[in-house]
């Protein structure tokens, strides 16, 4: 019999992909917020009303993917992401460890921000704005929780830097707008280290799979403005690069949250426990080429 797995967060991006992949090696269980889902391996999930939710009987691992993202639903409606990141999320972990379940948390990079170099594994926090806040406080509450309670064996921590595919803005309106032939616009000062969906599925697989509890990174292999990534993905594809319109922020009037050069995250610690390295941005860019005519 294969072991069961609870995904919390199965309405997530990720889930997608990494449901599909452990169905290979284990039994799923997924939380939605969407009462309409519920089936059999699907389960509602009000993480308001976390005192009411029943853990199913014999989980062996649990992945945490559920909570608010990102910085303009966080700022929009603070009190309540807040409650969800902060307080509710660490909460459900904390119950699951209790009940001597192994959880890997999804965490993001945006618990550092302001850097001057690739934060490490074991690096001070340094968030600049309330959704890496947020990030930051569930994770000191459930390490403080394992280490008081000698459960560190039960947690692993894996934060990631932005998943990219096809379906993800802004790259599925460059490549509408690439295969059209017709003029976009990447901002020089916006910077990123690109991963996909399947890196982190990848990730999280082995980190279940060997029980690797800790603190562990997955960030592409360096940091890129999106103007110059853009210019690599006409180059790789042979169309003219100055199809791209090349310009900063503030001259569309948008004001960055993060504009940062440094996004990525150290992960020497974790390519040598793992054997999982940098993810190149070659690998990135094929990706997004199999949609460029």
């Amino acid at each position: 019999m294969k072991d069961k797995v609870l995904v919390v967060g199965g309405d997530s991006k990720i889930a997608k992909f990494l449901i599909k992949d452990l169905k290979k090696n284990f039994h799923i269980i997924s939380t939605t917020r969407r009462k309409k889902t519920v089936s059999r391996n699907k389960i509602f999930l009000d993480l308001v009303k976390l005192k009411s939710f029943i853990l199913p009987k014999n989980i062996s691992y649990a992945i945490i993917l559920a909570g608010i993202d990102g910085h303009k639903k966080c700022s929009e409606n603070y009190k309540y992401s807040y409650l969800i990141n902060s307080v509710t999320i660490p909460k459900l972990m904390r119950k699951l460890i209790s009940n001597k379940i192994f959880v890997c948390f999804v965490n993001t990079s945006a618990v550092f921000t302001n850097n001057s170099r690739l934060p490490k594994e074991n690096a001070k926090y340094t968030p600049s704005f309330g959704y890496g806040a947020q990030k930051v406080i569930a994770e000191r509450k459930i390490l403080k929780f394992v280490k008081k309670n000698k459960l560190k064996k039960f947690l692993s921590i894996l934060r990631i830097t932005k998943n990219v595919d096809i379906f993800t803005e802004v790259f599925s309106g460059w490549i509408k707008k690439i295969n059209k032939r017709e003029k976009f616009h990447a901002f020089k000062d916006l910077y990123f280290s690109p991963i996909s969906f399947h890196d982190t599925t990848r990730m999280l697989h082995k980190i279940i799979k060997k029980k690797i509890y800790g603190i562990y990174h997955l960030s592409g292999e360096r940091d890129i403005s999106y103007a110059s990534f853009a210019k690599k993905l006409l180059q790789f594809n042979n169309i003219d690069s100055n199809l791209v319109n090349y310009c900063y922020s503030y001259e569309k009037k948008i004001k960055l949250a993060y504009n940062n050069s440094i996004t990525g995250l150290d992960m020497k610690k974790t390519s040598k426990i793992t054997k999982i390295k940098p993810i190149k941005i070659k690998k990135i860019l094929k990706l997004l080429s199999s949609k460029i005519n």
